[in-house]
């Protein structure tokens, strides 16, 4: 008989990323930061003759990720600074090689209705790594 089982958790880009993160991984922390993984997997679970243990085969396995964009007002990051060393009529702090952006300041944007927040919902995807959802053998006896 199938085994149906459904999991989500969150995921969350570590922040110190900002200091001794790769350019890459900054991109990863300023456009997700913190998201729902949701996966649905299908399983057969079969015994094994003469053994405790127990078969595992993946019928199925996706996942999606699923996320509310909103600003916790409390928060900031720490960014590179674009106008770091220009000399251009409004550059902001120029001097700088960061610059600090304060989330509240989102929250004056929702208040005058120029931005809000949103409900985010990819398309499923699936897991085809073997080393994630090939077959396996289990002992459910064995002490984790």
């Amino acid at each position: 008989m199938p085994l149906v089982l459904d999991y989500q958790s969150l995921i969350e880009v570590p922040l110190r990323w900002q200091l001794t993160g790769s350019d890459e991984e900054k991109d990863i922390l300023y456009a997700l930061h913190g998201f729902q993984l949701k996966t649905y997997v299908t399983v057969q679970v079969n015994s094994i003759p003469n053994s405790t243990n127990l078969s595992i085969i993946f019928m199925d396995f996706t996942a999606q990720a699923i996320d509310r964009y909103d600003w916790d007002y409390s928060e900031h990051l720490t960014v590179p600074n674009p106008d770091f060393g220009s000399k251009k009529a409004g550059a902001v702090v120029p001097k700088q090689d960061t610059v600090v952006i304060y989330h509240r300041n989102a929250q004056r944007l929702e208040d005058a209705r120029l931005a809000a927040p949103f409900n985010l919902q990819t398309k499923r995807w699936r897991i085809t790594d073997p080393k994630l959802a090939g077959p396996a053998v289990v002992d459910p006896e064995k002490k984790l």
